[in-house]
């Protein structure tokens, strides 16, 4: 929900306008703005504190070069949820009743086929003038091993 739908929500509760719902979100708005900057906090009961919270000075890294750089102080606002607020968003479904794990059924066993052995592969064979040729050139070869490639996608 954004500040529109808030301002819906709130035209609709009160059954007025939108231009005067967007007066009162506005003016509350402003109001917990005021309340932070002037007296460093607003505690609205039952929803949450909005705080401003002073940061230190500390050094930090350009994250396009990695260059150490200076960080200033600053001023920065924080919100702490309140209780009732929290016990709202924290609220879980009722637990199911522990369900009783029943004795098993006596049913016929199902038996899985195992699945065919892959076909095995053939070695090539060299045939006896093949084998003469190799020697007397006295050739090398060396054979490259294939690994099987396994797909991202399986």
């Amino acid at each position: 929900m954004n500040k529109a739908g808030i301002i819906d929500a709130v035209a609709k509760s009160l059954d007025c306008s939108k231009s005067q719902a967007d007066i009162y979100v506005n003016t509350i708005l402003e109001t917990v703005k005021e309340g932070v900057r002037d007296t460093g906090k607003v505690q609205l009961m039952g929803f949450g504190t909005f705080e401003a919270r002073q940061t230190k000075a500390r050094e930090g890294r350009n994250p396009r070069t990695g260059e150490p750089m200076m960080i200033a102080a600053s001023t920065r606002c924080a919100f702490k949820v309140g209780k009732q607020f929290k016990e709202m968003l924290c609220a879980k479904t009722p637990e199911p009743e522990a369900v009783v794990e029943e004795a098993p059924t006596l049913e016929a066993p199902t038996l899985e086929t195992p699945a065919p052995a892959a076909p095995a592969m053939e070695t090539p064979t060299l045939e006896p003038a093949q084998t003469e040729v190799a020697e007397t050139a006295e050739v090398a070869e060396t054979e490259e091993v294939v690994e099987p490639t396994t797909s991202q996608w399986a």
